[in-house]
């Protein structure tokens, strides 16, 4: 597939396709639900493993991640656009605490679910930050 994409339709693997902030191994490997298994051969035909990583962190796919920073990837600015994100991520905890403070007649109780989804986009947000930091080490 992938030699396909680069020979017979001349894709530059570093160019922005549909998503002008996305490059096309975000769009077919990085993005959720996207093709990862693309993203090793798209690597190794010459895509920008340090662009790639940026376009990974908001996904928080770990395995990608590996595999961009296997491929030579400069965590730096991936770090601290994690970074960025989990700061946004851990503020919003207070401020929905305070709101749920402040207006205490909606009051409501979340769902199990809901609860389990918080804790594993906590956990993933975390880990990425911590690959990032010490792949810089």
């Amino acid at each position: 597939m992938v030699r396909h994409l680069l020979d017979k339709h001349k894709m530059d693997i570093n160019r922005n396709n549909d998503d002008p902030t996305c490059s096309l191994v975000c769009y077919y490997a990085a993005k959720p639900g996207g093709f990862f298994p693309a993203l090793e051969p798209l690597l190794r035909a010459g895509a920008d493993a340090t662009k790639a990583l940026q376009h990974i962190v908001p996904t928080k796919n770990i395995d990608a991640a590996k595999a961009c920073l296997q491929f030579g990837a400069d965590p730096a600015p991936a770090l601290r656009k994690a970074i960025a994100q989990e700061e946004y991520r851990a503020s919003t905890i207070a401020e929905n605490a305070a709101y749920d403070k402040a207006n205490p007649q909606f009051d409501y109780k979340k769902s199990e679910t809901l609860i389990r989804e918080e804790r594993a986009e906590e956990r993933d947000s975390q880990a990425m930050v911590k690959l990032l930091k010490s792949a810089m080490e």
